[in-house]
């Protein structure tokens, strides 16, 4: 059971890292002004995620 869970936290946090860098990489393409500003908030919203995808599987 414990190896399903490991499994699933890894899939669920390489999935964030995934919408996390295709968001980044949208953002560059657009406007580098802005990047700083959107990379902080997406930074925060991945970290935010990853930590309740953490308490959901424990």
């Amino acid at each position: 059971m414990k190896h399903c869970m490991s499994f699933a936290k890894g899939m669920g946090m390489g999935i964030v890292a995934g919408i996390a860098l295709s968001a980044t990489v949208k953002c560059v393409c657009k406007n580098s002004r802005t990047l700083k500003k959107k990379a902080g908030k997406t930074a925060r919203a991945v970290s935010e995620i990853v930590e309740d995808i953490q308490a959901l599987l424990n």
